[in-house]
C-alpha cells in the first residue's frame, strides 16, 4: 500500500482529523502517517516529521482557521510538501483541503499564498463556524477521500521506489558536473529549484544537488527548452566531461515516455516470470506488446526508449536487444527468423537447439539478482496472425511489435490487444527523439542517430 502523510495539529481537537485518517485507511489502499497518533514517544518529533515529509508518496495539507493562529511550523511543512509537488511531478501528490473562511485571512495571503498552493486543485470546505466542533460533514468526508483516491490513482505505475532509485542515480551522475559552479548556478536558476527553500530546511550543497536530480527525474524539461537545452547548460564541460555527460544522457534519454507506457514493459516482464513458460493457445501471450508509432525509420528508437523508461534505475543495460522487420512469410518463416536471431546471442555455441535458447533466456529473465531480459522488436507489422504463436513458443523473450496508426488499430481490434499509444496533444515521438539526438550532437556529433539491426 502507498504511504500517505496526513498533516496533524490543524484542528483544535484531533477527532475530526482522525476521522479523515480513518476514512482514508478504511479503503485499504493507503497508509496514513499522522503525528498525534504515529510519532514515537521519547524521540525528537522534528526529525520524525521531516522523514515522513521526505519519504511519503502523497500529502494532505489541511488548512483551517485554527492553524492560521499557529502557522510557523505548518508553513515549514507546507513548504517541503509544495517543493516536492513542484519538483517531482508524477512521483508525488499534494492535496490542499482548506476552510472557505481561511482564504481571506492575512496569514494565508502573506505566508501561504506565496507557495502558490492556488496552482493546485483545492478542496474547499464550508466555513468551520457552520460545523459543530469542527467536524467534517459526512458529505465533505466522502468528497475529500474520493478526491484523494482519484488523485493518487496511477501513482504506482512506476513502482514504489522508481523515483527514489532514479533520483539517486541522476544525483550520482551530476556530482562531478555540479562541482563547476557556473553549471550548478545555471541549472538551479533554470529549474527554479531555489524557490522551494529546500536548502534552508535541509541545508547544504548536497541538498541542492539532490533537488536538481529530483527535478530532472520528472521528465519535464520545458523550462530548459528540451533535453538539448539541459545539455547546453553544461557548455563549459562539453569537452572535459564527455563520458559523464554521455552517462547522464543515457539515463534521461527516455524522459518523454509516459510512465504508464513504461509500466507496461515492466508488467509484461513480471507476467512472463510468473508464467514461467508458454501460455495456453486461447490466451494472449503476456510477452507481446503492440506499439503505435509514427515514422518508420525511428521505430527501433521508440521501442528502445519505451523499454528503457522504467528499467534504467534497475539495470546496467537494456539486456539483449534484437530487431527484425516484419516480412511476408508465413508462421514457419517468421519462427525461423526469430530463432536464428536469438541463436546469435550464443555465437560460441552455434549448434544450440531452439528449446535450449528459450530455456537459457528464461533463466536470464528470472535471475534473482541480475535479470537479463531479451527484447525482440518487430517493425512494420500489419498482422498478428503469425506473431502470436511465435511469441507463445518463445515465451522468455518480450516481443515489441511496432506499427503505423492504421495497421495498429486494425490489429488491436482483430486480436483484442490493448496497444501502447503516445498521448495525443503531447510532442510527437519524432519531436522527442529529435530533441534527444540534438543533445547527443552536442557531445559526440557522430554518435547521433539510430541504426537498426535487421
Amino acid at each position: 500500500r502507498t504511504p500517505l502523510i496526513n498533516r496533524g495539529k490543524l484542528f483544535r481537537r484531533t477527532g475530526p482529523l482522525l476521522a479523515l485518517v480513518d476514512a482514508i485507511e478504511a479503503r485499504q489502499q493507503f497508509t496514513a502517517a499522522f503525528d498525534v497518533r504515529d510519532l514515537r514517544h521519547g524521540e525528537e518529533y522534528a526529525p520524525q516529521l521531516f522523514h515522513w515529509l521526505a519519504r511519503c508518496h502523497g500529502g494532505v495539507l489541511l488548512l483551517t482557521a485554527h492553524v492560521m493562529k499557529n502557522a510557523p511550523w505548518v508553513l515549514q511543512e507546507a513548504t517541503v510538501l509544495r517543493a516536492r509537488a513542484r519538483l517531482e511531478g508524477q512521483a508525488f501528490r499534494l492535496f490542499v483541503v482548506i476552510d472557505a473562511d481561511v482564504l481571506d485571512s492575512r496569514i494565508w495571503k502573506t505566508w501561504f499564498a506565496p507557495l502558490k498552493l492556488d496552482a493546485l486543485q483545492r478542496l474547499k470546505l464550508v466555513a468551520r463556524s457552520e460545523v459543530v466542533d469542527g467536524a467534517f460533514t459526512p458529505a465533505e468526508l466522502t468528497r475529500v477521500v474520493d478526491a484523494i483516491h482519484v488523485g493518487m490513482d496511477g501513482l504506482a505505475d512506476a513502482g514504489d521506489d522508481f523515483f527514489a532509485r532514479l533520483s539517486r542515480l541522476v544525483a550520482a551522475q551530476l556530482a562531478p558536473l555540479l562541482q563547476h559552479q557556473v553549471v550548478c548556478d545555471g541549472l538551479a536558476d533554470a529549474l527554479q529549484v531555489q524557490d522551494a527553500q529546500w536548502e534552508q530546511l535541509m541545508g547544504g550543497g548536497a541538498a541542492l544537488q539532490a533537488l536538481i536530480a529530483r527535478r530532472l527525474c520528472t521528465g519535464d524539461f520545458s523550462q530548459l527548452n528540451g533535453i538539448e537545452g539541459l545539455f547546453r547548460k553544461f557548455g563549459p564541460l562539453l569537452v572535459s566531461k564527455v563520458p559523464e555527460l554521455l552517462q547522464l544522457h543515457g539515463t534521461l534519454g527516455s524522459y518523454w515516455v509516459p510512465l504508464p507506457s513504461g509500466a507496461r514493459v515492466v508488467e509484461a516482464l513480471e507476467s512472463m516470470r510468473e508464467a514461467g513458460g508458454p501460455v495456453a493457445a486461447d490466451r494472449l501471450p503476456p510477452n507481446l506488446l503492440l506499439v503505435q508509432v509514427h515514422g518508420g525509420w525511428r521505430q527501433d528508437a521508440v521501442a528502445r526508449k519505451l523499454a528503457e523508461r522504467l528499467l534504467v534505475p534497475y539495470t546496467n543495460g537494456l539486456g539483449q536487444w534484437r530487431a527484425l522487420a516484419a516480412g511476408k512469410e508465413g508462421q514457419a518463416g517468421l519462427r525461423d527468423r526469430v530463432a536464428r536471431t536469438l541463436r546469435g546471442i550464443y555465437k560460441g555455441n552455434p549448434g544450440l537447439a531452439d528449446a535450449d535458447v528459450i530455456r537459457k533466456r528464461g533463466e536470464a529473465l528470472c535471475h534473482p539478482s541480475s535479470p537479463n531480459p531479451t527484447f525482440v522488436r518487430v517493425s512494420d507489422a500489419v498482422s498478428l496472425e503469425h506473431m502470436l504463436p511465435v511469441a507463445r513458443e518463445f515465451w522468455s523473450c518480450l516481443f515489441i511489435v511496432t506499427a503505423a496508426p492504421g495497421p495498429c488499430a486494425e490489429m488491436a481490434a482483430a486480436w483484442g490487444v490493448d496497444p501502447i499509444v503516445h498521448p495525443p496533444g503531447a510532442q510527437t515521438e519524432q519531436d522527442c527523439l529529435d530533441d534527444v539526438d540534438a543533445a547527443m550532437e552536442l557531445l559526440v556529433p557522430a554518435a547521433a542517430g539510430d541504426v537498426e539491426e535487421n
